[in-house]
């Protein structure tokens, strides 16, 4: 599974309520010794601080510092805000 990793946080009165990741599993390549320690694969940090409505960018996967290949090296992110209820 490919993970996102977030920082940040969205505008006051709003907060993450999803995080989609197309596609949300990728294939890879390699040597078996690379590949048997990976459990996920991780894209860049995405910063959602002062957001106040959705959001959606491609970004690149993270390999780590492995030596591996992936055939799909960017996925689409798409992250949900929604209003606080008060």
């Amino acid at each position: 599974p490919v993970r996102v990793p977030v920082i940040g946080m969205p505008d006051k009165g709003y907060k993450v309520t999803g995080i989609s990741v197309i596609p949300s599993m990728v294939e890879i390549k390699g040597a078996k010794s690379e590949i048997s320690e990976i459990n996920l694969l991780k894209t860049e940090t995405i910063d959602v601080t002062s957001l106040d409505k959705d959001f959606q960018q491609n970004v690149k996967i993270n390999t780590g510092g492995k030596n591996i290949m992936i055939n799909t090296p960017e996925v689409l992110v798409k992250i949900t805000i929604s209003g606080v209820q008060r």
